[in-house]
C-alpha cells in the first residue's frame, strides 16, 4: 500500500449562553493500522469553521511527518469526517501526490 489516509473532524460544544469550547483532532492510518493521533482545543474564541480548517492542517502536518521514514507512500488521502463503523468515511476523500523533498 503506497499511501495514509487521514481522518479529520472539528467540533464545538456549547457549555452556556455565552461560552463554548472548540477543538479538533486527526488520525492517521497506513496499511489499515493507526499511525498517528493528534487532537488539540481551540479554546472559547475559535468557531467550528477554524476547528475544521485546523483539522485539516494538523492531519496534513503529521501525514508528511509520518510519509518521510516510508518511501513507499506516493499519496495522502484526507477525508474532513470521520468513517462509519460500516464503511468509509461520510465525507469525500481528497487524494495528494506526495513526493519528497530529496
Amino acid at each position: 500500500m503506497n499511501h495514509i489516509i487521514v481522518y479529520t473532524d472539528g467540533s464545538q460544544k456549547v457549555i452556556s449562553k455565552r461560552t463554548h469550547r472548540t477543538g479538533t483532532a486527526a488520525v492517521g492510518f497506513h496499511q489499515g493500522k493507526e499511525i498517528f493521533k493528534r487532537k488539540i482545543g481551540l479554546g472559547g474564541t475559535a468557531e467550528v469553521y477554524d476547528a475544521e480548517l485546523t483539522g485539516l492542517v494538523l492531519g496534513l502536518k503529521a501525514a508528511i511527518s509520518s510519509a518521510e521514514p516510508l518511501p513507499m507512500i506516493h499519496h495522502i488521502h484526507i477525508s474532513n469526517g470521520s468513517p462509519t463503523p460500516t464503511g468509509p468515511a461520510t465525507c469525500p476523500l481528497f487524494l495528494l501526490k506526495y513526493a519528497p523533498v530529496a
